[in-house]
This record gives C-alpha cells, structure tokens and sequence, in this order.
C-alpha cells in the first residue's frame, strides 16, 4: 500500500540516529560533523549519536580536541585535519556589526570533495552561526542540532539574532529534543517546516 504524506513523514523522522541523513545523500556517502570541540563530558549524547552512525560514517571537525581517547569512534570515522583560521579584523568587524564572525578553512573544501562528504550536521547554534558560509560554499546542505542554551542564553540570542535569520533560511533540517525546544526556535523565526524532534541519544547498555 501506498502511505500517505503524513505517514511517509512518521517513517522518516522516527528514526533514530541518522533520521535526518535519509533524504540527503546516498549510502556510504560521509558526514561532516561540525563541532566546537571533542568531546566535553556534559556532550556525551553527541558521542553516542556519532558512534552508532554505519550507513552515513561520520567525519569530524572540531576546532578543539579534549581527550578524543576517552570517547572512541568506529574505524569508519575520522577527523579532518583542518586548522580554522578568522582574521582580527573579521572579528572585530563583527563584533562591532553585533554579530559573529564566520570561521574558515583554508583547503577544506577541496578536502570535503575527496572525502565524498554529501551533508554537513551542526552541533549547536554558534558552531552553525560561524560555518554557515563554510558550508554554502561548499554546496552541501545543512543540518542543525540546538542542544537549550543556544536557544535560551539572551546575551547570546542577541548577537546571534542577524545570523540566525539567514541559518533558519540555509539550513535543510533543524532538530530539537522536544516540543519545549520547538517552540523557542519558532519564537526565534524559525520555519516550522524545517523543525524535526529528535530526541537525545543515551545507550542504556553502557
């Protein structure tokens, strides 16, 4: 039988881990993680997410490394050897502007391409913020994952508010933990077509 719209959308968003990765990029095809560092203790739930990735192997690259050993990855994965780089003048530019100033890396698309990457996944807002442009130039859609304080913290939301209109409008998918989350990003301006709950990951086996 033939399902329905509405079921067609259970089916794909139900799913756990890798929901968001079915619709962007054939098998085997790599994801690139972006992240502000690996792994803190108080992020466990994104180790969990990235160790039990198979069908979309995850690349990482993060502009800190804290005790990678402590939270181990399939052989499949890797990190991508990338030194960010933002200029002062970038950065006092956008500072004055209220906004954050994006981060680079020089080679890296060159490096996304022999990778086979075909998505990138966000984690947190900032992360998003300041690789948006990374990512639309390397033509690869986005997907981004709010974890509370980068939907709460004013200070923050106040200098992210430019920048957050543009990542609502490039992303492809943003998810959430629930409802509450929901419904801060919609007070934010975010299109509602493009949220997806996705509830945070815990191996109760470990």
């Amino acid at each position: 039988d033939e399902h329905s719209p509405s079921q067609l959308t259970r089916l794909l968003f139900c799913l756990p881990f890798r929901l968001h990765l079915f619709t962007l990029a054939p098998p085997m095809s790599a994801s690139l993680h972006l992240l502000d560092s690996y792994l803190p203790r108080t992020e466990t739930f994104i180790w969990q997410v990235l160790r039990k990735l198979r069908r979309y192997p995850p690349l990482l690259l993060a502009d800190r490394r804290i005790d990678p050993a402590a939270f181990p990855l399939p052989d499949s994965a890797g990190f991508l050897e990338l030194a960010p780089a933002r200029s002062l003048l970038t950065r006092m530019a956008a500072r004055a502007a209220g906004a954050y100033a994006p981060v680079e890396y020089p080679g890296g698309h060159a490096l996304l391409r022999a990778r086979d990457v075909s998505v990138c996944h966000a984690h947190k807002g900032y992360r998003a913020l300041v690789t948006r442009r990374f990512v639309r130039e390397a033509g690869l859609p986005l997907v981004v994952n709010f974890y509370g304080g980068d939907v709460s913290q004013q200070a923050f939301l106040r200098r992210a508010a430019r920048g957050y209109g543009d990542l609502f409008a490039q992303a492809r998918f943003l998810l959430v933990e629930g409802p509450a989350m929901r419904e801060r990003l919609l007070r934010l301006g975010a299109p509602e077509a493009r949220i997806r709950e996705q509830r945070l990951a815990i191996d109760l086996s470990d």
